[in-house]
Order: C-alpha cells, then sequence, then structure tokens
C-alpha cells in the first residue's frame, strides 16, 4: 500500500474527488469502528482511492489534530490500493514540522492538478523577491497595482497595535477556510474584534469571504507571506522546498 499527499493552494476543490471531510462524517454515521466502517466505503467504490481537502479535517489549536490524525491512521492499517491525498500546503508544512506526517504521508510531486502548489511555486517565490527588492531596495519590480496593494497591506501589519491582525492571518493561513467563530475561538478573540479584523483585510481584498467562511484570497497569497516574514520572521514555506 501507498498513501502520498498533493500539495495544493488556494482551498478549491478538485472535481470529481470526495472530500475528507465528507468521506469522515459518512463514516462516523455508522455503528461499526472507524477503520471497518473506511475499509467497507472503499471496497464498496473503487473510486474512493483519492480524498480532496484533507487539511479541512485539521485547525490548528489543542483538540484540532483528532481528526486528521484518526482518517490517516485508518488509512495507514489498509491493505490496499495506492491512495493519493489532496491537502493545502501551509496545513501539511505544519503537520510535518509539528507531526513528522511526512515520513507515513511523502508528497507526491503533482502540477496537473489544477491548484498544485509545486506548479505555482516558482511564481510565488518570483513575486516574493521582488516584494522584497522592493521593501529592502525601492526596486520597482513589480507592477504598480501589486505595488499598491503591498503598501496598503504594510500599513496595516506594520502598526505596533497589528497583533491580533497578524495572528489573524497566521490562523487562515495554516487552518484554511474558518468562520468567524473558529477564528475566535483558535486566537481567543471575542466575536466582534475577529469581526473588525477580517473587515480591514476584505476592505484591501486580502481576506475574502463566500458564505460564511473567511479565508485569504489566493492572488495575495505571496504578499502574506512576504509580509508576515518580514514583521514577524516566520516563514510558512520553511521546510517545503
Amino acid at each position: 500500500m501507498s498513501i502520498e499527499a498533493v500539495l495544493t493552494y488556494g482551498w478549491e476543490r478538485q472535481e470529481g474527488v470526495i472530500s475528507a471531510c465528507e468521506m469522515d462524517t459518512l463514516i462516523s454515521q455508522r455503528g461499526g469502528t472507524y477503520e471497518t466502517e473506511l475499509l467497507k466505503k472503499m471496497q464498496l467504490d473503487y473510486r474512493l482511492r483519492q480524498f480532496d481537502r484533507v487539511d479541512d479535517l485539521f485547525r490548528r489549536r489543542a483538540s484540532g489534530f483528532k481528526k486528521i490524525n484518526h482518517f490517516i491512521a485508518a488509512l495507514i492499517q489498509m491493505n490496499t490500493v495506492e491512495i493519493v491525498l489532496y491537502i493545502d500546503v501551509f496545513a501539511y508544512n505544519l503537520l510535518k514540522s509539528a507531526k513528522n506526517f511526512d515520513l507515513f504521508l511523502p508528497e507526491k510531486i503533482e502540477t496537473t492538478c489544477k491548484n498544485s502548489f509545486r506548479k505555482i511555486y516558482p511564481e510565488w517565490m518570483k513575486e516574493i523577491k521582488s516584494l522584497k527588492s522592493f521593501e529592502r531596495c525601492g526596486k520597482k519590480t513589480l507592477p504598480k497595482t501589486k505595488q499598491d496593494d503591498y503598501l496598503k497591506f504594510r500599513n496595516i501589519i506594520s502598526r505596533e497595535s497589528a497583533r491580533d491582525e497578524k495572528r489573524t492571518l497566521c490562523a487562515l493561513l495554516l487552518s484554511g477556510p474558518s468562520t468567524l467563530e473558529d477564528i475566535s475561538v483558535d486566537l481567543g478573540l471575542n466575536h466582534s474584534l475577529t469581526r473588525r479584523t477580517t473587515a480591514a483585510f476584505e476592505r484591501i481584498e486580502v481576506i475574502e469571504k463566500k458564505r460564511h467562511l473567511y479565508f485569504i484570497n489566493k492572488k495575495a497569497i505571496p504578499m502574506v507571506l512576504f509580509g508576515l516574514q518580514e514583521d514577524m520572521g516566520v516563514d510558512f514555506l520553511k521546510g517545503i522546498n
């Protein structure tokens, strides 16, 4: 048996692939053990060899590892064909550094899926390099619109009082699309403060909202990565190379 991870970005769904959360919900509603019910489902449907948005089973909080640990542990115990898990790059990198996930869930280099991290990675690095030149040396190698976007973003995160704003961005990078309640619980913030914090980034299109979920605009991810590294010294892609 082989279980591998394809790293994704932008929190979009793969067409025709069941999400890990959907499968987790189906299994949890049955009466048997988790491992037994998962095996039954996979034996009945051969298409269940790929699972999308595995990162949805994880949140960066004390109890946030339970679901993803259970799901992957169940897969490891099965004697079946190759399984591919699509997982967001930032969640995977945290799980790799905190829980050694890469030892039993190695990366499968994949550039054909629409939101492949490995496909977009060179573009991110190019933009981050240009932002660094602009910030440190004043070199204007970025399009004017991106320079303006970065200056608006920097105006928020460079403030000493912007602690919760930066923490909110970190939470959204690592845990992905979140409700206001999710963010409040993760960071220990009250609801009104969380709403004001997200609103500041919504106004400059760094954070988007769809229905009740807030997430980082995928076009803004390189800028967010650079800004947080410059201001906080946190490299969210460290070790992923």
